[in-house]
């Protein structure tokens, strides 16, 4: 029998490997796609087969699509932090532990622009795991002090990038945060 890929790669009826030959019984595999997983199966053969392949989606394609009220909220949790843009840079492309973050590392490496202790650095990077931009990085043995950007993060972090200021959260988005962090609130 002839291998899943060379079956669904020659489909001349010519050809004795061929789906639609008589050594398959009137039998074709279908390539299915269910939950994101692909698996191939083997049906009866029908009057009219296409084989058709849909491209890829492209990265931008891939994109989560936020609802307003979320981005809105993780705007404002991430202008009101205690962390400059370029923590969130380095945090795109590897994870940052806490202790470059807080202190006077944190000052040196343009993470903050004043010193701060690790218990306030982890609480302002808890706040911004539970509005959805940060996530703590896990390894082998369980969850460890570095920190990353989710695809939320991600995508703001990109708007920043391509020329949209940091406005200066004002003094009612600052009070809405604090409100909102004090509350816990999920919304």
């Amino acid at each position: 029998p002839a291998s899943p890929a060379s079956s669904a790669s020659t489909a001349s009826p010519a050809s004795p490997a061929s789906p639609a030959s008589p050594a398959c019984l009137n039998r074709q595999l279908f390539l299915t796609e269910q939950w994101g997983f692909f698996k191939m199966e083997n049906r009866p053969l029908e009057s009219s087969i296409a084989l058709v392949m849909t491209p890829t989606p492209t990265k931008k394609e891939q994109s989560i699509k936020y609802s307003s009220p979320t981005l809105k909220r993780a705007e404002k949790a991430l202008y009101c932090s205690p962390f400059q843009p370029a923590l969130f840079v380095a945090m795109r492309t590897a994870s940052v532990p806490l202790q470059i973050i807080a202190g006077h590392t944190g000052i040196e490496q343009g993470y903050t622009q004043k010193p701060l202790s690790e218990r306030r650095a982890e609480s302002g990077l808890t706040w911004l795991i539970e509005v959805g931009l940060l996530r703590r990085e896990v390894d082998g043995q369980g969850i460890t002090d570095s920190f990353r950007l989710t695809p939320l993060g991600r995508q703001l972090i990109e708007k920043i990038e391509q020329g949209d200021s940091r406005p200066k959260p004002s003094l009612w988005d600052r009070i809405y945060n604090a409100f909102n962090r004090w509350l816990r609130l999920p919304i």
